[in-house]
């Protein structure tokens, strides 16, 4: 997706950048410049309100409900109303994709939807404080446990039923779903490919003859849609997986790059040193749980 010049600001993140789960949690202030990053963003606000500016969209984001958005589409906070805080949710676009939430709510989402839960859950304050504290563990372990959480957490908003902000219309659950876009359609479902197959022998060409588009043509759509390249995309979903079999197994670095699709140990090296700048040993030893 295109971003208009001079807009492009990224979260500060660890190595690895948009495929890590980042957990921020401050007082959110009016932003003077828009910005973006490949993430769905998940918002709660504790005691307070606030005003996003998105293009000419002004979207309210209300205390104690839970709003859902991809935020590759600029935007900025533009109004604070109250004193309060906010807990800030960036989830890779590879895990949210990975989760097959319902259809309908996916689509929104993928669609530059801000939704909002119709109803406020007292719960979800004690949850979102949960997840901070957990975060702040930096254990692999327990930003797996949030992950799923989140998920489930999720799958039972696009159940209860949501609001679409910024087209003041509500949405409750119901199947079916009118045609996605062609492009954005292709990218899902080259993205789904690459989730399924992440092990297998499979490149550019494979992943673009899965949606019967040319690879040149599919690489241009997919990193438009998704803001990275098919390659950079597959290597980073190998890597995920990757690094969880570092820390959750004993099993040999050799072993785990063959089992993650990277053919050869010298691509799985250069992979990691290139995105996590580390050796795959060295990552083991330096996160594992003491």
């Amino acid at each position: 997706m295109p971003v208009p010049s001079g807009l492009e600001k990224r979260i500060p993140a660890w190595a690895g950048e948009d495929s890590w789960l980042h957990v921020q949690y401050h007082a959110p202030l009016p932003m003077a410049e828009s910005h973006w990053h490949n993430h769905i963003e998940i918002n709660y606000l504790h005691t307070c309100s606030m005003v996003y500016e998105c293009g000419s969209q002004r979207i309210v984001a209300p205390q104690g409900r839970i709003v859902v958005f991809w935020a590759s589409i600029p935007h900025r906070v533009s109004e604070v109303h109250g004193n309060g805080r906010l807990t800030c949710l960036n989830v890779p676009l590879q895990e949210f994709w990975r989760w097959r939430l319902p259809t309908r709510f996916r689509h929104e989402v993928m669609h530059g939807g801000f939704l909002v839960t119709l109803d406020r859950d007292d719960s979800d304050r004690a949850t979102f404080a949960r997840w901070r504290a957990d975060f702040d563990r930096r254990e692999p372990a327990f930003r797996r446990q949030i992950l799923d959480e989140i998920h489930l957490r999720l799958r039972r908003m696009a159940l209860t039923g949501w609001q679409l902000a910024n087209a003041g219309r509500a949405s409750t659950p119901r199947s079916g779903y009118g045609a996605l876009t062609r492009p954005l359609a292709n990218a899902e479902a080259m993205a789904s490919y690459i989730a399924e197959h992440y092990d297998d022998a499979i490149g550019v060409t494979e992943v673009a003859g899965h949606v019967g588009l040319h690879p040149n043509y599919a690489m241009s759509l997919f990193k438009q849609a998704v803001g990275i390249s098919i390659s950079a995309y597959l290597t980073r979903h190998r890597l995920s997986h990757a690094q969880a079999m570092l820390l959750d197994s004993n099993d040999t670095v050799a072993s785990i790059a063959l089992d993650c699709g990277f053919g050869s140990l010298s691509r799985f090296y250069e992979a990691f040193r290139t995105h996590l700048r580390s050796t795959p040993s060295a990552y083991r030893k330096a996160r594992a749980v003491r």
